[in-house]
């Protein structure tokens, strides 16, 4: 694969990556998680806490006390992890593209986020809020895991 290749492939996975830590930020920081500790000795241990950190926003997602996702801090918890994830998957395989893939994975979390709360509030008109809740959840974690797989030699 050429540079220019692997840069566009890099780059989109940031992009989905980031747009998926706008639906759940845990997915972003999850993918940083595992990236991080892939092959070592934790690498067992912290995919577990990853799993932990994705149901558990899953979870606290559906309570009705939950705040908006665009409120403060919030929001910028969620453009955070966008770019996070995306430096986890561009430093290893591509590092000349980390510091636009965290601009990219970023800007696609604010997108996200906006674009999740726009699908909630229609999709909830539509059927029960919690249906469109766990469509969002199924949504975001086969974003992030296809932006996961897509960057794997």
């Amino acid at each position: 694969m050429t540079p220019r290749m692997l840069s566009a492939r890099t780059l989109g996975s940031a992009a989905v990556i980031g747009f998926a830590s706008g639906l759940r930020s845990a997915v972003g920081i999850a993918s940083f998680v595992h990236a991080r500790f892939a092959g070592t000795p934790n690498s067992t241990l912290a995919d577990g806490a990853a799993a932990v950190a994705i149901v558990g926003e899953a979870i606290a997602d559906k309570l009705p006390f939950t705040p908006s996702r665009l409120q403060m801090p919030g929001l910028l918890a969620r453009v955070a992890a966008g770019g996070l994830g995306a430096h986890s998957l561009t430093r290893r395989d591509d590092p000349e593209t980390v510091a636009a893939a965290i601009v990219i994975g970023s800007v696609a979390a604010l997108v996200g986020s906006y674009a999740g709360a726009a699908y909630r509030s229609a999709a909830s008109t539509k059927v029960p809020p919690i249906a469109a809740a766990l469509a969002e959840d199924v949504a975001a974690n086969a974003l992030a895991y296809t932006a996961v797989i897509n960057t794997r030699p």
